[in-house]
């Protein structure tokens, strides 16, 4: 079972950059919808267990340069 997470979460979780998200969402290489004016893209895995910290750095940089 999947669920609909924003781009920042995807970001985290895949482990890729919003940069090359976005152009895969470009290219329609992932499956995603947009929500109330935000990208929202379908995961069908588990989240991870422990994100890495650098990892969490990143996506907390992210979400400031949106914000």
């Amino acid at each position: 079972m999947g669920e609909w997470i924003p781009l920042v979460d995807y970001a985290v979780r895949k482990g890729v950059s919003l940069s090359t998200l976005r152009r895969h969402i470009k290219a329609e290489k992932v499956r995603y919808r947009i929500e109330y004016g935000r990208y929202l893209l379908f995961c069908d895995d588990a989240p991870p267990t422990e994100p890495s910290a650098e990892r969490t750095l990143v996506a907390t940089e992210a979400i400031d340069m949106i914000t």
